[in-house]
């Protein structure tokens, strides 16, 4: 039997595993690395040594390679080491097969190396940026970015993925018609299944884990919930990313009628997820 090459893949993202406060692109890449088997890829995942709000990763080496597992190391990247610098030589090192480039507006891990990088094959993950809703916040700013984009020719340079088919046409609606776009969803969370008994007796209990942004629609379902005659508890995880939009809600949440309850945790570790799923309904 003749064995298949293993593929080395290149990953670039803003924050990464312990960093969690970005949302969903840092989870998504952490499964993908951890789910992938290690016979088939290789993964050398560069990203910054912060949080999204500035927090440093302490626990973890920075300006080295770090293993990560089996199949994948990680280097977290201080601001002082020039870091696209530092990319272009790793590539150049490691000779990878593909350059996956998570989002499109960080100047150093998306930017520079979609434009400078001279890599036959760079894959692009919108992560939901390229959606209206997403577009229409700091919109001026997201147009200009875009349009240097185009001008540049990065749009053709490079090819896409979209996690969802909706995303192939909101990609096309921003690159061109023609540009090339790979569909694959995002690996999910594993999770053992939870068999949780429904108290007909009690409130219905519905859980959040999702950042706290117009794009997570927390404010729609509190204005449902006003026409709702059940009694329901709501328990909301996750940072506050927009305060803005934040103050809207609570807003809307002293407005709640007295059988409908909302309980604001705070951000939610990861590994603390399954824990927060156990008692809930929904």
């Amino acid at each position: 039997m003749i064995s298949r090459p293993v593929t080395r893949v290149f990953i670039l993202i803003d924050w990464f595993t312990p960093a969690f406060r970005a949302g969903g692109p840092i989870q998504s890449v952490h499964n993908l690395v951890q789910n992938y088997p290690s016979d088939q890829v290789q993964f050398r995942v560069f990203t910054s040594n912060i949080d999204h709000d500035g927090t440093p990763l302490n626990t973890v080496p920075w300006d080295k390679w770090h293993r990560f597992s089996s199949n994948t190391e990680v280097w977290y990247a201080s601001p002082s080491t020039k870091r696209f610098d530092r990319i272009r030589h790793a590539i150049q090192a490691w000779n990878p097969d593909t350059v996956f480039i998570n989002g499109l507006f960080s100047p150093i891990f998306n930017f520079l190396p979609a434009w400078r990088l001279n890599h036959p094959h760079i894959v692009v993950a919108a992560r939901g940026m390229l959606h209206p809703g997403a577009l229409s916040q700091k919109s001026l700013k997201k147009i200009g970015y875009l349009a240097l984009w185009k001008l540049l020719g990065l749009h053709r340079k490079c090819s896409y993925h979209a996690a969802a088919v909706d995303e192939i046409q909101f990609i096309r609606d921003q690159m061109g018609a023609n540009t090339r776009v790979f569909l694959a969803p995002n690996y999910p969370r594993v999770m053992p299944f939870m068999n949780a008994t429904r108290n007909v007796s009690q409130p219905l209990r519905l859980t959040s884990i999702a950042l706290i942004s117009p794009m997570k629609n927390h404010l729609v379902v509190l204005q449902q919930l006003m026409r709702v005659d059940a009694a329901v508890v709501w328990h909301i995880y996750g940072p506050i990313k927009d305060t803005t939009y934040w103050d809207l809600c609570q807003q809307a949440i002293k407005q709640l009628p007295a059988h409908i309850s909302v309980i604001y945790h705070g951000e939610l570790y990861p590994d603390q997820v399954e824990v927060a799923l156990q008692n809930t309904d929904l």
